[in-house]
């Protein structure tokens, strides 16, 4: 709705402008260039500001999911450069709960994940988006997939991710029906 809103700004703003220069060279003899100007004016302000909020709104979003999901992220991507833009666009997709657009984005990052930073962060949100969905066979095989071929020890935050693999995988049974099997794996935890 919000997007909506700005791109409607943008058209009545960019629109009056126009026509108020169309007027101003292509009906009216002597044009008032005091009017000009300020239309112009306007047209720069308004121009300044909307990049300036593309622009910061993009290092909050980042800020934000990197506070949220530092230790799943870690040094995925070397935290800067096109795929790790994209991995944060897959985050922010998911927040968004636009789930099937942050999965294709997901799925064709993984192919170039190359640490297991990158692997596991990258599986960890397709794995969300799935129980999203309530895919929950699918959201199972990633979390038992990353818990038996990655090393925890080896990433930031090994301890504390895996305990939060168990616990949402514990989840995914419960919600795919496998009650004993959630149990079994929930009370593992609290051990």
């Amino acid at each position: 709705m919000k997007k909506f809103f700005y791109i409607l700004v943008a058209i009545v703003i960019f629109g009056g402008g126009i026509w108020m220069l169309y007027d101003q060279f292509c009906v009216r003899e002597s044009p008032d260039y005091a009017r000009v100007a300020r239309v112009l004016f306007v047209f720069g302000i308004y121009i300044a500001a909307y990049i300036r909020y593309f622009a910061t709104r993009k290092s909050e979003v980042r800020e934000v999911n990197e506070d949220a999901y530092g230790s799943i992220i870690g040094d995925a991507f070397h935290n800067e450069g096109e795929e790790y833009d994209r991995l944060m666009k897959g985050i922010e997709l998911y927040n968004e709960d636009e789930y099937r657009k942050a999965l294709r984005i997901l799925e064709e990052l993984l192919i170039q994940a190359k640490s297991l930073q990158e692997v596991f962060a990258v599986k960890f949100f397709m794995a969300l988006c799935y129980s999203e969905q309530e895919e929950f066979e699918k959201e199972i095989e990633i979390y038992e997939d990353l818990l038996k071929n990655i090393n925890m020890n080896q990433l930031r935050g090994g301890e504390e991710n895996q305990t939060l693999l168990y616990n949402n995988l514990g989840n995914a049974y419960n919600n795919a029906g496998q009650y004993e099997k959630a149990k079994e794996i929930l009370e593992a935890i609290e051990e």
